[in-house]
């Protein structure tokens, strides 16, 4: 085994957090600079602006983190892309952290380092959304549950209860790691002592606290985010079933590389290794754990099967956090120096290599056209920007078109300008009728984009304006092609 002092170890992770920072701040910066900002991310941003309780998709919480950064960082896509790489790493220490009850000091590091290989917390991760802030906000909640159960400390409880409010505050989809916590707690050891306690109920009593503000919003807005999360449902039941067990075996292929690259470092090919594995996973002290670790990945799946979720893989990017420490659970006899020292390279080249590939990534997009990394929203949002100036001479306040165009403006655009969603006011309630009539309107619609057009000119008058526009991209010497888009400018209204 191993030996480690605990400084030791925290130096390790330090700096291991620190690297996967940096790395995965410069690999999404470097190969998508071709293009945009994941829609996601863009659209978070044009909300973040509005500082609602509630948005028509989702809750608010990672929104407002949003536009809480970008009252420190520039509105660059390296700084969007920064946000994302420390929401991970602040996911990789609350792993740490909890990992420290069930691990000794050897193997912990281990329960972090593996997560690398993991896609949910490398490229998928640097997309900034509803999901993948979880990949921070779970793992925190699940160590507050634990020490809450532990210490059963009021203090610990009210941490866990508003780490559980944050995780609902970004997405419904939180509520299967409580329900989790929940079974996990009725299987733990010290469930009575934890019950009558007050622990449990302060944790309860701090979450509805925080969560009712937001329960009001959407009590009284027609509940947007339940809507729009039923509007995805509604298919047959067979395809429900095979749509449920697809994601299930193709997460589990997809992340599987770090066990993968686990078993090489401690030489799988040992027999011995595996005496004893399935034993120690089951002893009855671990139950609790492995409940906590595989309660919202199969109550996903289950409920993906009934047709009541639309699963996805997008949607289990949460779920695995603690799939690397359970390993490490059952496999911590069979860890030695050399282990370590194994998968501590492999997160070396890994992230030196995914630095070192990303211009290549960013080359071969522009050179195949690849749909989703060149975009030329960003070169239209400036370009509308400066005819609507060249124009009227006045602000730009409010913008809108085919929604690509429309979430990109926003971000993009001079003045982050208020996005008029899908020309919907029910989805930007931070915009009226009589707004548009005095702040004016300009709208990005491709060419072909004929109900773009239509609900445009529905807010047309005397002075509005249409100019066709031909944007090109063009990345390192070579040439995307040609869109052809029209920019419909309404400016404000006569006397308003």
């Amino acid at each position: 085994m191993v030996r480690l002092s605990g400084m030791d170890e925290v130096r390790l992770i330090a700096l291991f957090i620190v690297a996967h920072t940096i790395a995965w701040t410069l690999v999404p910066t470097i190969s998508r600079a071709p293009g945009a900002l994941w829609d996601d991310m863009l659209e978070t941003y044009a909300w973040a602006q509005e500082w609602q309780l509630g948005y028509y998709k989702h809750p608010p919480f990672y929104s407002w983190v949003v536009g809480i950064w970008f009252q420190i960082f520039p509105r660059t896509d390296w700084a969007f892309y920064l946000l994302s790489a420390v929401n991970v790493g602040i996911g990789f220490a609350g792993i740490w952290a909890l990992a420290g009850r069930f691990l000794k000091v050897e193997t912990r590091l281990l329960a972090v380092l593996l997560l690398t290989f993991m896609p949910y917390y490398n490229y998928m991760a640097s997309n900034f959304n509803a999901n993948t802030i979880l990949l921070s906000l779970w793992p925190w909640t699940a160590y507050a549950f634990v020490r809450s159960i532990e210490t059963r400390s009021a203090l610990v409880a009210a941490a866990f209860g508003a780490l559980a409010a944050a995780g609902l505050l970004s997405k419904y989809y939180s509520i299967l790691l409580l329900v989790t916590c929940f079974a996990a707690s009725l299987a733990h050891p010290d469930v009575r002592r934890y019950y009558r306690s007050a622990a449990p109920y302060v944790a309860v009593i701090v979450a509805a606290l925080l969560f009712a503000p937001h329960v009001w919003w959407a009590l009284a807005n027609d509940l947007p985010p339940v809507k729009y999360a039923l509007g995805k449902t509604g298919q047959p039941w067979l395809y429900d079933f095979q749509k449920a067990v697809t994601t299930a075996f193709a997460s589990v292929a997809m992340n599987s590389i770090a066990a993968v690259i686990l078993m090489a470092a401690i030489r799988w090919r040992r027999p011995a290794i595996f005496s004893g594995l399935w034993a120690r996973l089951i002893a009855r002290d671990h139950w609790w754990i492995l409940v906590l670790a595989s309660g919202p990945f199969v109550l996903t799946i289950l409920l993906g099967a009934t047709g009541y979720v639309k699963v996805a893989v997008n949607f289990l990017i949460p779920a695995f956090y603690m799939g690397p420490l359970v390993i490490m659970l059952a496999l911590e006899p069979a860890i030695n120096r050399e282990a370590v020292r194994g998968v501590l390279r492999a997160v070396v080249v890994f992230l030196i290599g995914a630095v070192l590939v990303a211009p290549v990534i960013a080359y071969v997009s522009v050179y195949f056209q690849i749909k989703g990394t060149v975009d030329i929203s960003p070169i239209a949002a400036r370009d509308a920007a400066s005819q609507w100036h060249r124009t009227f001479q006045s602000p730009l306040r409010i913008v809108t078109g085919s929604e690509k165009y429309s979430l990109a403006q926003p971000f993009y655009g001079p003045g982050s300008p208020a996005e008029f969603t899908h020309f919907n006011f029910d989805q930007a309630p931070w915009i009226t009728k009589a707004r548009i009539e005095r702040e004016g309107l300009l709208s990005i619609c491709d060419a072909d984009d004929t109900h773009c057009l239509a609900a445009m000119r529905h807010y047309a008058h005397a002075g509005t304006v249409e100019i066709p526009a031909s944007i090109q991209h063009s990345f390192a010497g070579l040439a995307g092609n040609s869109v052809r888009l029209i920019y419909v400018m309404t400016p404000p209204k006569p006397g308003r």
